[in-house]
């Protein structure tokens, strides 16, 4: 009797530790953007002219990077950034962060455990390329986007597919073609993304690639940020790589 009282006991008390660790990481919000089976189809615009449309990727780079905010700091107590990595995550007390780049699908997503933080983590792959004249290009790709505003926490998640190039060797600006999926606009939804660009009658010289984002803040009664803020953030981190792009189109 005192033997199976003596295992009762260390059931129940082995019972609740497991309960309490599950408490610990249970996740009371989330978010996730995530892109699919990216590819690209080359368009013939001219086909007497005798030219063969092909497009020659140059180099591939694949960037992820994270931020851990708590209370009001302006500058994060956890930061963490890769370059050309599988997976990448950053967690906190508060929840975790979570980038995968494999066989041209990406995602970026978040797990709030507790309120009294803040994260973001942004997920870029992008591509230089040159292409034949008379030629268009169209990247397509499947984009998935789901947030959650609960629990006194705020989550928004963003994909985008992208295109930039230079009209002539003497620009400074690129044109820059996106499409975009916000959770500002809808908190889940999924469907097919398009860019299409074309050369003229030389080569056409750019980037291309798709990015995904996650963000998060809790115990704080701001709206999800609009989509120009999105817009911002995302075109600085595009413009870090086209300033690398640049740096080597000189050399």
């Amino acid at each position: 009797m005192k033997k199976t009282q003596h295992l009762f006991a260390l059931g129940t008390l082995l019972a609740s530790l497991s309960l309490s660790g599950h408490a610990q990481t249970q996740v009371i919000a989330q978010s996730k953007a995530s892109i699919t089976g990216f590819s690209y189809e080359l368009i013939d615009l001219d086909p007497n002219d005798g030219i063969t449309p092909a497009l020659t990727s140059l180099e591939h780079s694949n960037f992820m990077i994270a931020f851990y905010y708590t209370g009001n700091n302006n500058l994060p107590d956890l930061r963490k950034s890769w370059r050309n990595t599988a997976i990448m995550t950053l967690e906190g007390p508060a929840g975790k962060s979570t980038s995968s780049y494999i066989d041209n699908s990406m995602s970026a997503s978040l797990e709030f455990y507790t309120t009294g933080a803040r994260m973001m983590h942004i997920n870029s792959s992008d591509w230089s390329f040159t292409m034949t004249p008379h030629t268009a290009v169209r990247l397509t790709a499947l984009g998935s986007i789901r947030s959650e505003v609960q629990n006194n926490v705020s989550t928004s998640a963003d994909a985008q597919l992208y295109a930039a190039y230079y009209t002539s060797d003497n620009d400074t600006d690129e044109e820059y073609l996106h499409d975009d999926l916000f959770t500002y606009y809808e908190p889940q939804t999924q469907r097919a993304m398009s860019v299409v660009m074309s050369s003229g009658d030389s080569v056409l010289r750019g980037r291309f690639g798709m990015m995904t984002d996650a963000m998060g803040q809790s115990n704080n009664p701001l709206p999800v940020p609009e989509p120009a803020s999105y817009l911002m953030l995302l075109a600085g981190l595009a413009g870090l790589a086209a300033s690398q792009w640049r740096r080597g189109r000189r050399a």
